[in-house]
């Protein structure tokens, strides 16, 4: 069990970026889907934007929820958890697993992740994702029209134009978007006629999410309207 917490522990940790990284990179949400442990269902998610104090948003209120909200109570009071981790090392030629716990404080970066091991021992706990969207909409002969979205995927972005029906808009969302992105995509078309632009490597930088809606609505002028959905 612990090799299964250590292990998943490490996945979510690639959404996220190490201290010495944070002057280039920006520091992404972390997720806790939490549910009964009997059932497995889903009643509350725990979202550190930060790496102290988490906004808790209860999906199904009822005894689970209490207990939850209790739980955290008595947790966030500790200036301290301990993070059960496992990792590989040479003894004597050979390499070995060995297990050690971590201390770890409010504000580290790890913190989530030993708030996620102690949670496991009371709740069947699970990691998700933040999606950031962004509708973006122009004034087609008198009239709104939605022509696209770019779903922020924690933090790589997706963007999606509507091809099909506004083939004119289409291709000019995607000139912008290609000098907004560095052009670092490569491009698709699926069923429905949408164009997909996958993939930018200045997703990772500082603000590029808030960047991008700025230049959107005040440089080429779209309404631009903001989504966030918990996954």
């Amino acid at each position: 069990m612990r090799s299964l917490s250590w292990l998943l522990v490490f996945m979510a940790a690639t959404w996220c970026v190490s201290a010495g990284e944070q002057k280039t990179k920006e520091t992404k949400p972390v997720v806790l889907k939490i549910g009964d442990r009997k059932y497995k269902i889903l009643f509350a998610h725990m979202i550190f934007r930060d790496r102290t104090t988490p906004e808790i948003r209860i999906v199904k209120p009822g005894e689970d929820a209490d207990r939850l909200k209790k739980f955290w109570q008595e947790l966030s009071k500790k200036k301290s958890l301990s993070l059960d981790g496992e990792r590989v090392v040479t003894r004597n030629g050979d390499k070995v697993r060995e297990h050690y716990t971590q201390i770890v404080e409010p504000g580290d970066e790890d913190y989530p992740f030993a708030v996620y091991d102690n949670l496991r021992l009371k709740f069947n706990v699970d990691f998700g994702f933040v999606l950031r969207r962004l509708i973006l909409s122009r004034t087609i002969k008198g009239r709104p029209e939605i022509v696209g979205r770019l779903e922020f995927h924690n933090p790589t972005p997706i963007a999606f134009f509507r091809s099909k029906k506004h083939p004119a808009e289409a291709e000019r969302l995607l000139k912008i978007w290609q000098a907004i992105s560095g052009e670092d995509g490569s491009m698709e078309t699926d069923r429905q006629s949408e164009i997909e632009l996958r993939y930018s490597k200045k997703a990772h930088e500082p603000r590029f999410f808030e960047s991008t809606r700025k230049a959107l609505e005040k440089k080429h002028g779209y309404t631009v309207v903001f989504e966030e959905e918990i996954r």
